[in-house]
């Protein structure tokens, strides 16, 4: 991507890209795990363009491209968590030196739960939800503008640090909750931005990507240790698993609170070194 690619209407081809590759996956005729993360990952890239991109946008066009990105990231999201749910377990599982039959047992479990939701989920109507997105947003008009981006960078870092910070002083899940979710819109707007973001802007880059993931795995083992109340097993098993991950819990907030401390430390204005080169367009020969 070039220097030239990193304006208003690079940023709504990108949008419109991401959005068409995530309907591209989910037309597929077996849609695996895989093309459920990848398809989450393009609609997390897209609403984060979105939400720069917002003061361009009819309101009415806005708020409904966005909801239907929600709706769909939803529905992904269910299959998504049993999927990483049975993944948690069995490394949890290990760690806890469980009988081999209780892994299966559990396994098993897991397993099934995740092909009836499979079986329930409509893909079909979810990239077409997509694909009508894609005409909305390809028949949008946008202004070269500079200070919109930049102030759009801007805003999603201060949200970002504003709910982080509150997750530092109080981690409750839904602070938590917040905190990655908007780290999350950073890391893809500084992901898109990365051939104009100074050294320091990339610093930042690095740890928005390592806080969400530290923060999606403490969520991913929150959602385990309440799930496995489910499983058919003894309870003396299950109070080791709760032990194993409660531990694994602590862990990974520490290391997620240490990078929230780097990351969203107050000093000067971010991007202030942001250069960004809207393309030149060619006067059209009479």
């Amino acid at each position: 991507m070039t220097r030239a690619d990193y304006s208003t209407r690079g940023i709504q081809r990108a949008c419109v890209h991401r959005l068409a590759d995530a309907s591209r996956l989910l037309r597929r005729s077996v849609v695996t795990a895989a093309a459920i993360h990848r398809a989450r990952t393009d609609l997390k890239a897209a609403d984060a363009l979105l939400l720069i991109l917002r003061p361009t946008f009819q309101p009415a066009s806005y708020r409904h491209s966005r909801r239907t990105l929600a709706e769909v990231r939803r529905g992904l999201g269910t299959l998504r968590d049993l999927a990483v749910n049975t993944q948690e377990l069995t490394r949890a599982t290990q760690r806890a030196g469980l009988s081999p039959r209780s892994t299966r047992t559990a396994m098993g479990f897991w397993t099934q739960a995740h092909h009836k939701a499979a079986r329930g989920t409509v893909f079909s109507a979810m990239a077409d939800d997509l694909d009508a997105v894609c005409v909305q947003l390809a028949d949008q008009s946008t202004t070269a503008a500079h200070q919109m981006i930049r102030d759009g960078l801007r805003r999603l870092y201060r949200r970002a640090a504003s709910s982080c910070r509150c997750a530092a002083a109080d981690p409750s899940p839904r602070l938590l909750h917040e905190c990655r979710q908007r780290t999350q819109r950073l890391r893809y707007a500084l992901e898109f931005a990365n051939p104009v973001l100074s050294d320091r802007d990339q610093r930042l880059r690095h740890r928005t990507k390592l806080l969400g993931s530290r923060l999606g795995h403490h969520r991913d083992l929150a959602r385990l240790d309440r799930s496995i109340r489910q499983l058919p097993m003894q309870p003396a098993h299950r109070a080791r698993l709760h032990r194993e991950i409660d531990k694994r819990q602590a862990a990974t907030l520490r290391s997620a609170l240490a990078v929230i401390g780097k990351a969203y430390r107050k000093k000067r204005r971010r991007f202030k070194g942001l250069k960004i080169v809207e393309p030149v367009e060619k006067p059209t020969p009479e």
